[in-house]
């Protein structure tokens, strides 16, 4: 954590910066700020040093890790994030750590060994390739707002990625963002429920994204209806850009929650590319067929079935696909 600190301080640092003034920011002595920049000279990082004036970073590189994200944070937001290079599934972690954890606390990964995602599915999470990242929140709300909180968290996944990438994913119902008919970026919420209040002990949101992904890092499985930022764009993704824009646009949500819930349901109603669609819905093991009309005021959706009646479906145990392919 130091040298991750100590590098975001180098970043934003306009010329050399002195020894003594990086030890006195983070509270930390002059012999610690010299073994992270040691530290950080072993991991590539070329920093000049001159006894009159401290240290300066040289190159400007785009990697992916913490120091790197925190240069485009406040500090503060240090004890709140953990950076793994390889975990099983970021939501499993934060599912055992979760008591020692306070609420905010985001864990990011290079790479997931078992990513996963609705319905017990699997996410391929290949290392370097894509951007892992869960928060953990402690809501006070009941099980029943478990697809609020999913729709809430595609507006703030799909506006970090535009502004990153310049892509506007449209919201395939509930939980994945799309780029010409093909996910880009799936969402998983996982809640813990009190058995007779119904309340919520926690929610941990689990996004992939699938950032710099060329067409063969996806499994035959998943390859005709995924896609990445790469294969849209032509361009490749600063992921500790996107993870810091997602940081910030998910501690807004965090923050919002319960309220504005208006600039949300708006912003799903607008980019729902579900509605209008011929869909067949599974719940249950059981098959319907209809047209997705409306999104509710709970973020449910509305269905008009082919025998006329209606219904409206939330998440749990349903998934809904379009009559003539994945949307």
């Amino acid at each position: 954590m130091t040298k991750d600190l100590v590098l975001a301080i180098l970043k934003n640092s306009q010329g050399y910066i002195s020894g003594e003034k990086i030890s006195k920011s983070l509270n930390i002595s002059r012999c610690a700020v010299n073994k992270a920049i040691c530290a950080l000279r072993k991991d590539g990082y070329i920093i000049m040093s001159s006894t009159n004036k401290g240290y300066f970073l040289q190159n400007q590189s785009e990697r992916f890790n913490l120091g790197e994200i925190l240069t485009l944070l406040p500090l503060s937001y240090a004890k709140r994030i953990i950076f793994l290079d390889t975990i099983d599934s970021t939501n499993s972690f934060l599912q055992k750590k979760h008591p020692n954890l306070e609420d905010g606390t985001f864990v990011i990964a290079n790479e997931q060994t078992n990513g996963r995602g609705r319905l017990g599915r699997s996410f391929d999470s290949p290392k370097g390739k894509g951007l892992y990242i869960s928060l953990l929140l402690r809501p006070d709300c009941v099980g029943e707002n478990l697809t609020e909180i999913t729709c809430r968290t595609a507006k703030a996944v799909s506006d970090a990625i535009e502004k990153v990438s310049g892509i506007r994913p449209g919201v395939k119902w509930v939980n994945d963002l799309m780029v010409n008919r093909k996910k880009i970026c799936g969402i998983l919420t996982e809640m813990s429920i009190e058995g007779e209040s119904k309340t919520v002990r926690n929610a941990i949101i689990g996004i992939g994204i699938n950032c710099n992904h060329d067409k063969t890092d996806f499994s035959e499985g998943v390859r005709e209806f995924a896609s990445s930022l790469y294969i849209e764009s032509g361009k490749r993704t600063n992921m500790s850009f996107l993870a810091a824009e997602i940081i910030k646009s998910l501690d807004k949500l965090r923050k919002d929650f319960p309220n504005n819930k208006e600039e949300y349901l708006s912003f799903y109603r607008n980019n729902c590319i579900t509605l209008g669609k011929e869909i067949r819905t599974i719940r249950k093991g059981e098959e319907l067929t209809g047209t997705a009309e409306g999104i509710e005021d709970d973020f449910g959706l509305r269905v008009r079935l082919s025998d006329g009646k209606n219904l409206v479906i939330n998440s749990g145990e349903v998934s809904v696909r379009g009559t003539d392919g994945y949307v």
